[in-house]
């Protein structure tokens, strides 16, 4: 037997006595449950039976992303969105970030113009990519290598989170995560599939998106929860969005 069994726990038992009782019952050994109920508790307890089990593994490893990202949230918040990154880290820090729904926290990290911070540099007055994020102190003096690729990796983020341009072979999709923190984006990928162009921006009461598809092309579109398939051609769509709450 094989899958997933949904139990109802009644209060008194563990959830290793309910493992432990269908294995009597049902005469497997290789059983399992997707997560821990209090003794006390009474509730839903899904358990895998079988080849069933690989699931367990699967959403406990997913759920550890989570609470990965969770954490490293809390963390950006506690610094006061500022990053102690290094080269390896940075490229990818406002990538997890959206993806695990702390979009705000990623646009606040990308916008913050005190050191250490993108926009610090740009305060500051450069026209480069510099190699520490104070790379130029605020009496002038110069620290270490002004013209560095290092932590200008995040245009990368601006291209596949920011505008969503995401090529992978042949496949095109397009998945901005726009907010109101920025306001408007827009981004042009002279991909090896032609010419792709992703462009959002806020108004009153909608966002307008404007899309366009190099020729002989087919891309998938998702636009907040929507999903669609498109053709070569330019496209342009407005959606409306409710009131968004964002912190001062």
């Amino acid at each position: 037997m094989d899958g997933i069994l949904v139990i109802r726990k009644e209060k008194g038992y563990t959830s290793h006595d309910v493992v432990a009782k269908l294995r009597g019952i049902l005469h497997m050994k290789k059983i399992g449950h997707t997560g821990t109920l209090d003794p006390a508790a009474e509730g839903v307890l899904p358990v895998a039976l079988g080849k069933g089990t690989r699931l367990v593994e699967l959403l406990t490893e997913k759920e550890k992303y989570k609470e990965t990202a969770a954490e490293l949230n809390r963390k950006v918040i506690e610094k006061g969105y500022h990053l102690n990154t290094g080269f390896l880290s940075t490229p990818h820090i406002c990538d997890v970030l959206a993806a695990y729904g702390f979009t705000e926290t990623a646009y606040r990290l990308l916008l913050q113009d005190t050191c250490p911070g993108w926009l610090y540099a740009v305060k500051m007055g450069a026209n480069t990519i510099w190699e520490s994020w104070n790379g130029k102190l605020a009496d002038g003096t110069i620290h270490e290598s002004l013209n560095h690729y290092s932590y200008g990796a995040v245009v990368g983020w601006l291209f596949s989170g920011v505008c969503g341009i995401q090529v992978q072979g042949s496949h095109i999709t397009i998945a901005p995560k726009p907010h109101r923190l920025l306001g408007h984006a827009q981004a042009a990928f002279d991909s090896p599939l032609g010419m792709i162009r992703s462009a959002w921006q806020y108004g009153e009461n909608a966002i307008t998106y404007t899309i366009e598809i190099p020729a002989n092309c087919e891309a998938t579109v998702i636009l907040a929860d929507e999903k669609k398939k498109l053709k070569a051609g330019k496209y342009c769509f407005k959606k409306e969005f409710d009131d968004e709450t964002v912190r001062i």
